[in-house]
């Protein structure tokens, strides 16, 4: 026999007073004893929705569950019944299954915004498999998006980080995780730290934060190593505006210090490289800071990695932190090689060279014009990741241009059979009208003036080979071309090359104004007006971003033609 609506309610709100007290037994009890009485109905699902959340805060997560679930029949979610049906057979299933049906039940019970249940369902999944990544992350969006914290609550943030970062102790390559802690430390405020994660790399004080400790360090100085180049000031004239404007703040004349060059040899080293880290340890494990980008902390504190594989013989480590994209691939890990022949490894000498990958056309171009022979290379990333070596042969690197890197790349590949594989043409605009992000808008508008008027061939990069590349950049006059990853291709450019970049104004990069500076260039800068003052919105859609690297670039028509007109006037 039930008890009254009256009495109900006095007694779960004592439940519910307890429970805001923490004092998770008495709750309890007090729910029980009202359940006991009226166990179904509408009346019922807040009874088991307080013993589930006592239940949960005493640690107890199957009986909180088994409540949830009973809340969930009572209230008449959809596929309660068949919830609660299925859960009654999990006991007796195998781990895997076991792991998977809590997994699934937190999903359930978060799409249902009970969120004490999804937390204790996914912490059951943890508990029965600690190695799932897609778990760890689905608990980090669970303190990500609940609404019963503040967007910038410190337990909110400090319990969603923790969650995102087991995940990547495990897969430092699980893209989920950065991607969600961008969001997560904007919103939170932490512009900086959000930035580094968007970017894929880890904050050193978040894994030192979560792990209560640093990792063991060594600098190269320690090592016995075999220096190849002193440090070197690099120094740099102004990038020009076309238009006769100020040069802009961030391509003024400086100067900055280019790193001494090395190369290390570590008997029975280690090291993990993928896309976006690079982290180089000794046979002791301790991390080379030197040799070491991007999230290397997170891998040295990391105890759950899958197990390394080990390579014979003398290898040499070229993989590095963003050594997958064209840019990064030329300059920070095949000019690199050079280091190795000054250090006494040439290719002939070593038994494999590991690589960021081969699948990319340049890549596997690039390769093959330096003759070196399959059977040699090994791809880091994704196979051979996590590696320990007789011999572990790591050159320096490299984070900026400077003079011997773009001499390296000329030697290497500036060749008369390269300068022969396409017809040249003095005039170059490079479009990225193919391209996801950064494009210019009216790029059709601005492409056909350049043609038409002033002689230029409009050039796709993407659909060209890379001897054909270097080719057409050799033996340019005039390159007007987005700020992008072809104008690696500078470094190829004779001296006195006329350079026209174009720039959003939220995102002005010197990268490529340090390639024209260093190869004698003549670099100027044009840089478009703010997305938002552009009078035809529809005309910007799917130009702006929240990233600003990947902003679209707005020139005004008689703005670019004014600027073009004036580099080319003799």
């Amino acid at each position: 026999m039930g008890i009254s609506d009256e009495a109900t309610c006095v007694a779960l709100s004592e439940a519910r007073s307890l429970l805001d007290a923490r004092e998770w037994a008495g709750a309890i009890a007090r729910c029980r004893q009202v359940l006991r009485q009226q166990p179904d109905g509408m009346t019922a699902a807040p009874g088991y929705e307080i013993l589930g959340l006592a239940l949960a805060g005493s640690g107890q997560r199957i009986p909180a569950l088994w409540a949830f679930l009973h809340q969930g029949c009572c209230a008449g979610w959809d596929e309660a019944a068949l919830a609660y049906g299925e859960y009654q057979t999990v006991a007796g299933c195998p781990v895997e299954r076991q792991w998977l049906a809590h997994h699934n039940l937190g999903q359930w019970l978060r799409d249902r915004h009970c969120w004490v249940g999804a937390l204790a369902a996914l912490e059951q999944a943890i508990a029965l498999d600690p190695s799932s990544v897609g778990t760890w992350a689905a608990i980090g969006d669970l303190w990500r998006d609940r609404p019963d914290y503040a967007i910038d609550d410190p337990e909110r943030v400090a319990r969603a980080v923790a969650a995102y970062l087991q995940a990547l102790y495990r897969n430092p390559t699980y893209l989920r995780p950065y991607d969600r802690l961008f969001k997560l430390l904007k919103n939170a405020g932490d512009f900086e730290s959000a930035l580094s994660c968007g970017r894929k790399w880890i904050p050193r004080e978040l894994v030192v934060d979560d792990r209560g400790r640093s990792p063991q360090e060594i600098s190269v100085t320690h090592l016995a190593y075999r220096a190849i180049d002193p440090p070197e000031t690099v120094q740099l004239r102004d990038s020009r505006s076309p238009l006769g404007e100020p040069p802009h703040p961030d391509l003024r004349a400086t100067h900055y210090s280019a790193d001494p060059t090395f190369v290390v040899e570590l008997p029975q080293g280690r090291a993990w490289a993928d896309h976006f880290t690079s982290a180089v340890f000794t046979d002791q494990d301790v991390l080379i800071t030197e040799l070491s980008l991007g999230s290397a902390e997170l891998v040295a504190l990391s105890e759950q990695l899958p197990p390394p594989q080990h390579l014979d013989g003398n290898g040499a480590l070229l993989s590095v932190a963003g050594g997958s994209m064209f840019c990064h691939w030329l300059l920070n890990l095949l000019s690199r090689l050079r280091l190795l022949e000054e250090a006494g490894w040439p290719i002939e000498q070593l038994d494999w060279i590991a690589v960021n990958e081969q699948n990319y056309p340049y890549q596997l171009e690039t390769l093959e014009l330096l003759g070196i022979p399959h059977h040699k290379l090994i791809a880091s990333n994704p196979y051979y990741r996590h590696i320990t070596a007789d011999r572990l042969i790591v050159p320096s690197r490299v984070d900026r241009a400077t003079p011997w890197i773009c001499h390296t790349l000329r030697r290497l590949f500036l060749h008369p059979d390269i300068l022969g594989s396409i017809a040249p043409h003095d005039r170059l605009y490079i479009s990225r009208d193919r391209a996801n992000y950064r494009r210019v808008v009216d790029d059709q508008r601005l492409s056909d003036w350049l043609v038409r008027v002033q002689g230029f061939k409009i050039v796709l990069l993407e659909t060209l080979s890379f001897a054909e590349q270097v080719a057409l950049l050799a033996q340019a006059k005039v390159v007007v071309a987005p700020h992008g990853a072809g104008l690696t291709n500078l470094v190829f450019c004779q001296p006195g090359t006329i350079v026209v970049e174009l720039f959003s104004p939220r995102y002005v990069p010197s990268y490529f104004w340090e390639i024209a500076d260093l190869m004698d260039l003549q670099h100027y800068h044009l840089v478009g007006e703010p997305l938002a003052t552009h009078p035809d919105p529809q005309a910007i859609e799917g130009y702006q971003f929240s990233d600003p690297g990947a902003d679209g670039i707005w020139i005004s028509f008689d703005r670019f033609q004014q600027a073009i007109e004036q580099v080319l006037r003799p």
